[in-house]
């Protein structure tokens, strides 16, 4: 049987969204396509795959993504799908633990591909939204501009805090590499 669940994540809290996917694989629920905000399960066994979510680089029509797709898929996982830049997969738990990153870099690079994104979508709110402020109160424009200005203002100080939070992320795992060196 298949059960469609809307939910909702922000891009900062992907470990969460990998973590209530594997919780969800664990129920016996298992992940079989993604969408926006939507989540496709199909009912298995309890724990039967682990699931791993990555943000790409590069847009999945490029080469290097699709040879990047091909080669996770030769470790044995499957890919399930994608929303926009993210890429979803799964991989069954018998044929050992599923991990993406081998290394603290790799690991390293992926938070830093989520500040990116973050850094270009909180400045352009911020820069949206004051600019709809400016039109409101020099410009004389309409009260839209007004509403549109302080909610793309407050979206992007919304952003800022989650990439505050990635940026934590990333600090304490750059601590720990440095502590284990």
């Amino acid at each position: 049987m298949r059960k469609k669940i809307h939910k909702m994540f922000w891009a900062w809290d992907f470990d969460k969204e990998e973590k209530w996917l594997n919780q969800m694989s664990a129920e016996g629920m298992q992940l079989v396509s993604v969408g926006y905000w939507t989540y496709v399960f199909e009912e298995g066994p309890p724990s039967e795959y682990g699931v791993r979510i990555e943000l790409l680089e590069k847009n999945l029509k490029s080469e290097e993504t699709k040879e990047y797709i091909q080669f996770i898929e030769g470790t044995g996982a499957e890919y399930i799908g994608n929303v926009l830049n993210w890429v979803y997969f799964r991989k069954k738990l018998t044929e050992g633990a599923f991990e993406i990153y081998s290394d603290t870099g790799s690991k390293l690079m992926h938070l830093e591909r989520i500040l990116k994104l973050l850094r270009l979508l909180g400045a352009m709110e911020i820069v949206i939204g004051f600019y709809n402020l400016f039109l409101f109160f020099y410009g004389h424009a309409l009260a839209l501009n007004l509403y549109a200005g302080m909610f793309c203002v407050l979206l992007g100080g919304f952003i800022l805090i989650g990439l505050m939070r990635v940026h934590k992320l990333k600090r304490t795992l750059q601590g720990n590499t440095t502590l284990f060196e």
